[in-house]
C-alpha cells in the first residue's frame, strides 16, 4: 500500500491513503475519469475540504462542518429542503455516510441519507461509496464515546440497501484498509495529527513504539476499513 500526500489547493495539504479509492479510480486520477462521463452535476456530499471543486466538472460540496471552501454549510435533510436536486450525474458519499447525527441511531440515519442520494441521482447516475465496514471489528472494539455515532456497514446492509433501492453494482464492492505498518515515519506523524480519537491514538502510538523497538509485524495495526463501490440507479 502506498500513500499519497499531495498539494490539492493552497490552503489545505491533504494526507491520503492511494486506495482510498476504488481500485480503478485512485486519488491521482479519480477527477480525470469522472470528467469522462461528462457531467453536467455532480454533488459532493459531506464534501470536507471540496477538494474536488474546481477539479471534477459542475460540482457542488456541502457538508455540515464549517470549511472555508465548501459551497454549502448543510447536512444531506438541509440540503434536500434547500435545492430539491433529482438530476445529479454523479452524488459523491466519499465517508459520509456512515456518520449520524447526536441522539439518533447511526444506522438509521445512513439509510435516510442513502434514500436522499438516490432520489438526487438522475437515472443512470452513480453514487460513488465508500463507508467504514464492519472489518473493523476484527482488529479493534468500536464501542468508544468517541466513536458512537459510527455506524459500520455490513455486506448485508450493501445487499439490503441494493435491493431496496434498486440500485446495481457498476464497479465492484473493495475492501480497503489504512494498514499503519505500512506507511512512511513522515506519513505516519501527519496520521498521529490528523486523529483525534484516542483509540486511533492507542493504535498510531503502538505502531510508532513496534518500530521504536525494531519488532516485527505480527498482527497489522489497521486504523480504518472502508467498502468502496459504485452503485448506479435504475
Amino acid at each position: 500500500m502506498e500513500t499519497v500526500g499531495k498539494q490539492i489547493n493552497s490552503n489545505f495539504y491533504h494526507n491520503e491513503i492511494a486506495n482510498a479509492y476504488h481500485s480503478t479510480d485512485d486519488m491521482s486520477i479519480f477527477a480525470d475519469n469522472i470528467n469522462t462521463y461528462n457531467p453536467k452535476f455532480v454533488i459532493d456530499a459531506g464534501c470536507g475540504q471540496n477538494i474536488w471543486k474546481g477539479k471534477v466538472n459542475n460540482l457542488v460540496g456541502f457538508d455540515h462542518s464549517d470549511y472555508p471552501d465548501i459551497d454549502y454549510q448543510l447536512n444531506y435533510e438541509e440540503y434536500d429542503n434547500l435545492h430539491n436536486p433529482t438530476n445529479a450525474d454523479f452524488v459523491f458519499c466519499l465517508g459520509s455516510i456512515h456518520r449520524g447525527e447526536p441522539d439518533k441511531n447511526p444506522r438509521e440515519e445512513c439509510l435516510k441519507n442513502l434514500g436522499y442520494v438516490h432520489k438526487w441521482l438522475k437515472q443512470g447516475g452513480v453514487a460513488v461509496m465508500r463507508v467504514r465496514c464492519d472489518v473493523e471489528l476484527a482488529y479493534k472494539n468500536k464501542q468508544t464515546p468517541e466513536r458512537r455515532f459510527l455506524h459500520l456497514w455490513s455486506m448485508a446492509d450493501i445487499v439490503e440497501w441494493q435491493q431496496r433501492f434498486g440500485f446495481r453494482v457498476v464497479k465492484p464492492i473493495e475492501m480497503r484498509m489504512v494498514k499503519l505498518d505500512s506507511l512512511s515515519d513522515s506519513d505516519l506523524l501527519d496520521f498521529e495529527e490528523k486523529f483525534d480519537d484516542p483509540k486511533q491514538q492507542q493504535i498510531i502510538q503502538k505502531e510508532k513504539s513496534r518500530r521504536k523497538a525494531g519488532e516485527p509485524v505480527i498482527v497489522p495495526s489497521v486504523l480504518k476499513t472502508w467498502y468502496i463501490w459504485w452503485w448506479q440507479k435504475r
